[in-house]
C-alpha cells in the first residue's frame, strides 16, 4: 500500500511569486527611466556648458596664455579696445559670447558687431588684458554710427562713463584704453563744453595720450609755468594721435589760454608768442623731459603770429627821354593840314 503524500500544487504559491516578480519589474523600469532622465539632464547641461568654448574653437585658437581670435577677424575690426577684467583668463574664455553681447548692449552701434579678439594674462594671473573690435556688416563703413562709437569710446577712456557687465561673471572692469581708430582721435582734456576756446599754438610729444592723462595736473602746472600764465588765465588742452590709439606715440597737443576777466588783449597775445618761441632753444615748454618727453614742432597760430609788413606797390616804369605821359589837361585839337594851292591856267 502506498503512502500517502502530501503534493501542493505549484499554482498556490504562483500568484505572490508573479506578484513579486511583476512589482520588481515596475520599480525596476520606474528607476531605470529615472536614472536615465538625470543622464541626459546631466549631459545636457554639461554640453550647455562647453558648447561657448567649443563655438570659439571655430573662431579663434587657444594658446598657452589665452585666447586669440582668427587673424581675418582681428583685420575686418577697424575699431578696437581694451580693458581688464579681475579674473583668471581661464575662467573668462567659456564666457565670450556672454561679454561681447555685454558690449555690445552697452555701447553697440548699428551697422557694426562687436567681436573679441583676444584674452590674455595681464599683470598677475588674477587679472586679464581683453583686447574687442568692431566688425563693420558691410564693406563700406556707417560714418554716423562711426561717429557715435567714437563719443563712446572717449567717455570710457576719460571715465566719464562706466561700462558695465555682468558682474558674477566678469567683475568690474578698468584700464580701458582705445587701441585704433580709422582718421585718428582727438580727446580733450579737461575743457568744459561750454568754454569754446582757439587753439593759440601746437607742439609733438613723443608720448601717448594715456601717458599725459596719466599725469595731466602735473603736465598742465608744468605748462602754465613755462608759459608764465597769470593767476587769471587757464590753459586748455587737446591730444590728437593719427592712428586714433591712446596708448601709441607720438601726440599733438594744441593749447589755448582763456581769462576768466575777458579776451586775451593783443599785448598779451604778443608776450605769449615771445614767451612760447624763446623757449624752443631749450626751456621745453616747461616740462619733464623724462616724464613727457621732448617738445617738438612748436607752432603758432595765426592770432600769435604778426601780420605781415604791407607790401608796396611798385611804381610804374618811366621811359628816359620819352614824351611825358598824355593827361587829358594837355590833350588839345589839332587842325588838320592843309593842302598845297594849285593854279590853274587859263
Amino acid at each position: 500500500m502506498g503512502k500517502n503524500v502530501d503534493r501542493r500544487s505549484p499554482r498556490a504559491e504562483q500568484p505572490y511569486r508573479g506578484g513579486g516578480a511583476f512589482i520588481c519589474r515596475r520599480c525596476s523600469r520606474g528607476i531605470g527611466r529615472f536614472f536615465s532622465f538625470k543622464c541626459i539632464a546631466v549631459t545636457l547641461f554639461g554640453f550647455a556648458a562647453v558648447l561657448p568654448a567649443i563655438f570659439w574653437v571655430f573662431r579663434g585658437r587657444y594658446t598657452g596664455g589665452g585666447f586669440d581670435a582668427a587673424t581675418s577677424v582681428k583685420i575686418s575690426a577697424r575699431v578696437q579696445s581694451s580693458f581688464k577684467l579681475p579674473k583668471p583668463v581661464f575662467d573668462l574664455i567659456p564666457y565670450i559670447p556672454r561679454l561681447e553681447y555685454d558690449i555690445n548692449d552697452e555701447i553697440g552701434v548699428p551697422s557694426f558687431k562687436v567681436a573679441v579678439l583676444s584674452m590674455h594674462e595681464a599683470d598677475s594671473c588674477n587679472s586679464t588684458l581683453v583686447v574687442f573690435g568692431f566688425v563693420p556688416d558691410s564693406t563700406k563703413m556707417n560714418s554716423v554710427s562711426l561717429s557715435l562709437l567714437k563719443s563712446s569710446l572717449i567717455d570710457l577712456f576719460l571715465q566719464r562713463c562706466s561700462l558695465l557687465l555682468t558682474s558674477s561673471i566678469f567683475g568690474v572692469s578698468s584700464s580701458f584704453e582705445i587701441l585704433k581708430y580709422p582718421g585718428g582721435i582727438s580727446v580733450r582734456l579737461e575743457q568744459p563744453a561750454s568754454i569754446l576756446s582757439v587753439p593759440l599754438f601746437s607742439f609733438t610729444l613723443t608720448r601717448s595720450i594715456s601717458d599725459i592723462t596719466e599725469h595731466l595736473q602735473q603736465f598742465k602746472e608744468q605748462l602754465q609755468s613755462g608759459l608764465h600764465l597769470m593767476p587769471t588765465e587757464a590753459i586748455y588742452l587737446q591730444t590728437t594721435n593719427n592712428q586714433g590709439s591712446t596708448v601709441e606715440s607720438a601726440v599733438v597737443v594744441e593749447a589755448s589760454v582763456a581769462s576768466n576777466v575777458g579776451s586775451l588783449l593783443p599785448t598779451r597775445l604778443k608776450q605769449l608768442a615771445q614767451v612760447i618761441t624763446g623757449t624752443t632753444s631749450g626751456g621745453n615748454l616747461g616740462l619733464n623731459h623724462s616724464v613727457f618727453g621732448n617738445v617738438k614742432g612748436i607752432s603758432l597760430s595765426s592770432f600769435l603770429r604778426p601780420p605781415p609788413p604791407p607790401s608796396l606797390v611798385p611804381p610804374p616804369p618811366v621811359v628816359v627821354g620819352g614824351p611825358p605821359p598824355s593827361s587829358p589837361g594837355n590833350l588839345r585839337e589839332v587842325a588838320p593840314p592843309k593842302s598845297p594851292n594849285v593854279a590853274t591856267q587859263s
